[in-house]
Parts: C-alpha cells; structure tokens; sequence
C-alpha cells in the first residue's frame, strides 16, 4: 500500500517533469536515449521488453536528475518497484550507478558543451567513454578498498558514494552530539587510492568549524559509515 501511494505520486511528478529535463538529460536526443537503453537492457539482463525498457529508463534517469532526497538505496528501491519487480537488488545498484554515475556526467558534459557552442566530436564522446569507466571500477563497499589515513577525514581515504547528490545526503545525514553539521564547498583533490576527484568539504556547527571531510563521487555504493567524530543518521 505504501509503495503504491509513493509510485503513485513519482509518476506524477515524472510525466510533468520529463517533457522540461528530456534537453538536459537526454542532450543528443534520440540517441542518448537509444544508448541509455542499450545498456540497461544488458545491466538489467534483458527483463524489460519494449516499451516497458524505454519508459522505464527515461522515468528513472529523470528521477535521478530531480530528486534530491534518495540516496542509492532510495533510487534502487524505486528501480525495483518502477520494473514491477522484474529486476533484482543488484541489477537495481547497477541500473543506479549507470544514470546517476556515467550516464548523467555524459549528459551534463554534453549539454555545457553545446552551450558553449562547441562541437560534440567522436574523440569527446570517446573521452566521455573512457572517463565513465571510472563508476564501472569504484567499489560498493562503505570504505574503499587501500584507503590511507583516517577515514573521511584524509584525502586518501575519502568516504565513497555514487555521484554529488548522494555526497549531498551523507553531508545531510551526518550528525555531531546528535545535531546536524552544516558543510561548504572547499575544491576538489586528487589520490592515488581512487579515480576521479576528490571533494573537499568543511563541516562546521554553529559557526564552528569542526573538521575537513573527503568525499570521492565516482564509486557505486553511498557509504553508511561516518567518520569518526561523527555519526550518519539513516
């Protein structure tokens, strides 16, 4: 009863949403779609015939692009759902980490680039390729793998999640003597110990600041683990 009310009110708020973000999120028009479709079709093992394949990738990649408030198990929950139940937990995840992941940086690169009035050549979307391996090679696990240092708290042992909105929710969730910290922006760094960037944030609380936090967006689960000092509420 509960997800049918909560399916009920996505719906609504994709089919009104989905005709104002197709340009942003789908900037090369049918063949982005044709290709977010290719490859859900292989994440999700072929479950999901024509229509219901297409549908349900342009509704979950807008979901991805609007809402602020799911996190990754959030956004899996709702794929299973969106499916009706045809796939799985994992191929949920992998479904997830795709459109938040590669397909959503591939779609904004896009976008800022035609906006800038430059040319979408194959050596770019190439480079797009490639780039998107980087979701395909981070963990799902709380804690990447050869992290160094205190975790979250040093740059090579950044806390992983799935894209910046999922950064933004463990920002949102995390707690310090049971109260909300607020966080701000500081740049980005580099490790050794995981591709893409690094996104450094100072956490403060009532004008305080408490600590620098590393957040590494480019790996397939949002970490539930907080930093020592702190805690996550979930």
């Amino acid at each position: 009863m509960i997800w049918g009310l909560f399916k009920s009110k996505s719906e609504k708020v994709l089919d009104d949403a989905l005709a104002g973000i197709s340009a942003s999120i789908f900037p090369m028009g049918e063949s982005d779609i044709r290709r977010d479709c290719e490859r859900v079709d292989i994440l999700t093992n072929a479950k999901l015939p024509d229509p219901d394949l297409r549908s349900f990738v342009m509704g979950s990649k807008a979901l991805v692009a609007i809402n602020s408030s799911y996190d990754d198990d959030g956004f899996i929950r709702s794929f299973i759902v969106r499916s009706k139940n045809r796939i799985n937990e994992t191929e949920a995840r992998d479904v997830y980490v795709y459109l938040a992941g590669e397909s959503i940086y591939r779609a904004r690169m896009v976008a800022m680039m035609r906006g800038g009035g430059s040319n979408i050549s194959s050596d770019l979307l190439g480079s797009l390729e490639d780039f998107g391996k980087a979701w395909r090679s981070g963990t799902d696990k709380d804690k990447i793998p050869g992290g160094r240092g205190e975790f979250g708290l040093s740059v090579d042992n950044p806390v992983p999640t799935v894209c910046v909105n999922g950064s933004n929710i463990y920002l949102s969730r995390l707690r310090r003597n049971g109260s909300p910290v607020e966080s701000r922006r500081l740049g980005s760094a580099s490790t050794p110990v995981t591709v893409g960037n690094v996104d450094i944030y100072q956490l403060s609380q009532a004008g305080t600041d408490l600590a620098k936090i590393y957040i590494c967006p480019y790996h397939r689960k949002d970490s539930k683990v907080a930093p020592v000092g702190f805690k996550l509420e979930l």
